[in-house]
């Protein structure tokens, strides 16, 4: 399914400890990237409401792709005893149509 500018994009992080149970990092935050360039966003759980907590170790966002196509990054980091770091990254397209 082709993603488009404008449009919203979910990305979802797991988060486990070193035992593979899921659990809660003592902080996260997410930042959205245009690849080859700075930071479009960055939102940090309890301060930002579009980082959302859907149960124990599951987190989610959704981001509105900027009117600017090309590749775009996700990425999660995590502090605490399940401290990490997790990324995806998708191609938007110019505005359907």
């Amino acid at each position: 399914m082709p993603i488009y500018v404008d449009s919203a994009v979910r990305w979802s992080v797991t988060i486990k400890n070193a035992s593979a149970v899921l659990t809660d990092p003592d902080t996260l935050r997410f930042t959205a990237y245009r690849a080859g360039g700075a930071s479009s966003v960055s939102y940090l759980y309890l301060t930002d409401a579009q980082l959302v907590k859907d149960s124990a170790g599951k987190y989610h966002v959704d981001y509105i792709i900027p009117d600017s196509p090309g590749k775009w990054y996700g990425v999660f980091k995590s502090t605490g005893s399940a401290a990490g770091i997790g990324y995806a990254g998708v191609d938007a397209n110019a505005a359907f149509g």
